[in-house]
């Protein structure tokens, strides 16, 4: 069906179109957010849908390591929707000063607490790496990464080198009034 952009408050996108089918998608670029590009895949037929995408700065539980929260709410989408892809960019130096791997990148979504979507990197240049994940539907939403599991970097790792285990301690460890290892 037809496109066209609608109103939204400062912030927000909002897209809507005239008509969508089982059989086809709708697209919505956004370009200031991480997110690139949105396509529905519905059940039915829906008639004057919109889609509104918001950032967020209060969401219901926070996640560590977290890059960016945002919300994406539908209307006029009462046949519901099978599957959403949502396409975004983050920002290669936001990795590498949290020495996050790129691998560990989840778009996670609020319901009833955060559940990771399947995450795939699809491509990466010398300052922004994009990923796809599917959502079952709309929610908040969050990017986040997990630090790289090496004590050491790889450019400072010595493959020699034994890997250090760091313990607790509560109480000392004594045996007969003498400290053990």
């Amino acid at each position: 069906g037809g496109s066209s952009s609608g109103t939204a408050l400062p912030g927000q996108y909002k897209k809507s179109w005239g008509v969508i089918t089982n059989s086809a998608n709708a697209t919505v670029s956004v370009s200031s957010l991480p997110i690139k590009f949105i396509s529905l895949y519905i059940n039915g037929t829906a008639r004057n849908p919109s889609i509104i995408i918001s950032p967020e700065k209060t969401v219901p539980v926070i996640m560590d390591n977290a890059y960016q929260y945002f919300s994406i709410n539908t209307t006029n989408l009462a046949s519901g929707i099978r599957s959403a892809e949502i396409t975004f960019a983050i920002n290669r130096s936001w990795l590498e000063f949290n020495n996050f791997d790129k691998t560990t990148v989840r778009l996670n979504r609020f319901d009833n607490g955060w559940m990771p979507l399947q995450t795939e990197l699809t491509r990466e240049n010398a300052s922004q790496l994009t990923y796809i994940s599917t959502s079952p539907g709309f929610s908040y939403f969050a990017i986040t990464g997990e630090i790289i599991s090496s004590l050491y970097p790889p450019t400072q790792r010595n493959e020699t080198e034994e890997k250090l285990v760091c313990i607790q301690v509560i109480t000392p460890a004594i045996r007969g009034g003498e400290c053990i290892n």
